[in-house]
């Protein structure tokens, strides 16, 4: 445990098959670079920025986090994940290129190909669509025709997008081609309702 941040740097366990299993960990105070820095003094330390999982003295797993500055300098969030078996096989990636004004991942990569796009509204509480095999910028004049909004971050800011809107988005002709799935929100308290595409 580091003392300072009260956060656990190694942990060991010796499971039913008496086989030792240790998990490091290491944060962004584990690292001078200018990001870390940045995180420390923003108190965002909680999130492993690398955990290694070892069973037996052999990787069975790795997890590393390169974070990266977005919203014009407003957040720190991960920009790539990076995941590895055991320690001679190549990384998988998942690549987060773009959030909204609220924090929340909108455009997503896995290992640079695959693109994902998540639009959020509610006050970017709840995503109310996801978009695959489309560019953001076809995703983006697809919101602008559909919410009659200025951007994907004018969605999110909606309090209670319009649900015809919302289902409108799977035959917009901006996404021909595209899987969109929606999903809409009942304020009541009941629960979400997904469209498959």
């Amino acid at each position: 445990t580091n003392p300072a941040y009260t956060q656990p740097t190694r942990v060991v366990e010796t499971d039913s098959r008496g086989r030792s299993q240790e998990t490091t960990f290491r944060y962004c105070y584990d690292d001078n670079s200018v990001i870390h820095t940045d995180m420390k003094n923003l108190n965002l330390i909680g999130q492993p920025i690398e955990t290694i999982r070892k069973v037996s003295g052999l990787q069975v797993s790795r997890q590393q986090i390169v974070n990266n500055y977005f919203g014009s300098g407003r957040f720190i969030k991960p920009g790539t994940v990076s995941f590895q078996t055991d320690a001679s096989s190549a990384f998988s990636e998942i690549n987060y290129l773009h959030y909204d004004t609220y924090g929340n991942p909108v455009y997503i990569t896995q290992n640079g190909t695959d693109p994902v796009i998540y639009l959020w509204s509610y006050t970017g509480k709840y995503p109310v669509a996801e978009i695959r095999n489309a560019t953001l910028t076809q995703v983006e004049n697809a919101v602008k025709q559909a919410f009659g909004v200025a951007d994907i971050n004018a969605l999110a800011a909606l309090q209670s997008p319009d649900e015809s809107q919302i289902m409108a988005l799977r035959d917009n002709s901006n996404l021909n081609g595209a899987l969109v799935s929606v999903f809409v929100y009942n304020p009541i308290g009941n629960p979400p309702s997904a469209t498959q595409p």
